[in-house]
């Protein structure tokens, strides 16, 4: 790992738990989204970037290089460029004596469509995290002037993503589309700031003979499951005449009695057919879609700090995968420098389900950590097992994907079996809630687990249901060891 960058970071952090103070929040990152190959300008709430000295962290990826020149050539000085290995960099650019610099995106083509997370390092330390999408469909955004009646809606089009923000007490925005008789739309929010609970409304502009500007509710949404999950709204509705309609956005909590000056509250409404509703789904659920490539451990160990000293390999250790059942020594795999000073990262094999039945423990399919499986669960009741070897104290971590369909529609259930059949772990977290009166469980993509005795175990992957299965149920399974 960089050793300049190192010394920054752990100064970053000794500044939050060493002088007592926390870093600011920052609220939100306007606008929240962009388009591959785009280059965004944006603002970001809080306050937390308005320091020379301020940085760009993402959590996936480290610093990239020095301060460069803006390609706009407005800016008289830049912060650090910073790169989450997925596609996307981002610096802050500040102008001499400018109170309000500005973040700037670069978005590469090939970059991963979904959900960037997003910290700052100032002198009061590492800001929490907002998120910044990279999104496959046409962007709209917010048009200046107000948009608050049914009569100045704002007109858009489909598939898009809009990008706006609510910025005053009761406001609310309007915005009006055309659909074909029998079309079926799902319209799914993403939302940031502290009190923003939106609220989304299809509307269908009737008229009356005392009101030509009536308009008629057809649906309405609050929350897409339970409040204990998201606040954001996903709303589905088929239309069954053609014509003109309009579409509200508000907050729950925008009501008289709310107080003055509240923070700025960002959306992203996501509006396409219903038979393209992936992007919809991984807008609300966008810790499925983390991206588990073969070089997932060298992005791993670059976020790691090592004394000096210290001694690290990842690969092969005497002609043995770290992973493999042969290796004598089970501790874990830490990275060693060749001669040269190379830091040796072997990429992690991918393993694809056999083509014949893995349905029972009888018929697992033998693989060997570290590995990444890639398998489908294409029809109903249908289950994948997979067998591997650990060793005493050896801790694994089980990461899953869902590159295509993933929650709520596809809901990957693993679990861990010993050699009798017994399951002793699964992914599914109950934790309580709500003052100690009840549980509230969900599925987690990633699980970590220490086993405690060696020997063979089976893997079982299944939906959370048996009654779901479909071909876009696919699946990216990465087993490997605690970093």
């Amino acid at each position: 790992m960089n050793t300049s960058w190192t010394s920054f970071l752990l100064t970053a952090l000794l500044i939050v738990c060493g002088n007592g103070t926390w870093a600011k929040d920052a609220t939100f990152i306007y606008p929240p989204c962009g388009e591959p190959g785009q280059v965004v300008l944006a603002e970001v709430g809080g306050g937390v970037i308005t320091e020379p000295s301020s940085t760009v962290w993402f959590p996936s990826g480290p610093v990239k290089k020095s301060p460069e020149t803006p390609p706009d050539g407005d800016h008289s000085t830049t912060g650090t460029m910073s790169d989450d290995l997925q596609g996307l960099t981002a610096q802050i650019l500040h102008t001499e004596g400018d109170a309000s610099p500005t973040l700037q995106l670069c978005i590469a083509g090939d970059a991963r469509i979904g959900s960037h997370s997003i910290r700052f390092i100032n002198s009061d330390g590492l800001t929490n995290s907002v998120s910044f999408d990279v999104v496959d469909q046409p962007i709209i955004t917010e048009m200046a002037g107000p948009h608050d009646l049914p009569s100045n809606a704002q007109p858009v089009t489909f598939p898009s993503v809009i990008c706006g923000r609510i910025i005053e007490i009761n406001q609310l925005d309007y915005y009006s589309f055309e659909v074909d008789a029998g079309e079926q739309l799902v319209f799914q929010v993403k939302s940031t700031g502290p009190d923003f609970d939106p609220q989304l409304s299809l509307f269908a502009p009737t008229g009356s003979w005392f009101d030509a500007g009536q308009i008629r509710r057809l649906a309405r949404n609050d929350e897409p499951v339970s409040p204990h999950l998201s606040r954001d709204p996903r709303l589905e509705y088929r239309f069954e005449e053609a014509g003109q309609y309009l579409l509200r956005i508000e907050s729950m909590e925008s009501h008289p009695g709310r107080k003055p000056g509240a923070e700025t509250s960002v959306y992203m409404i996501s509006i396409r057919h219903s038979a393209d509703d992936t992007q919809a789904v991984a807008l609300a659920y966008g810790h499925w879609k983390r991206g588990l490539p073969p070089g997932r451990i060298r992005q791993l160990w670059d976020l790691t700090v090592a004394s000096p000293d210290s001694t690290r390999t990842v690969g092969k250790q005497d002609g043995k995968a770290p992973g493999s059942p042969q290796r004598e020594n089970p501790e874990p795999a830490m990275p060693v420098a060749d001669p040269a000073g190379t830091v040796i990262l072997d990429d992690i094999p991918m393993v694809a389900e056999k083509t014949d039945d893995n349905d029972s423990m009888e018929k697992a399919q033998e693989i060997s950590p570290p590995v990444i499986i890639e398998g489908f669960i294409d029809r109903p009741d249908d289950v994948d097992y997979y067998r591997f070897h650990a060793f005493k104290d050896e801790p694994l971590v089980f990461e899953i994907e869902t590159p295509v369909k993933g929650p709520p529609l596809f809901n990957p259930r693993i679990g861990i079996r010993d050699m009798d059949g017994n399951e002793f772990l699964t992914n599914i977290y109950k934790r309580l809630v709500r003052n100690f009166t009840f549980y509230a469980k969900d599925i987690q993509p990633r699980t970590l687990y220490t086993f405690k005795l060696e020997g063979e175990y089976f893997l079982e992957m299944r939906d959370i249901t048996s009654r779901n299965g479909d071909p876009d149920f696919h699946y990216r399974l990465l087993v490997r060891r605690q970093i």
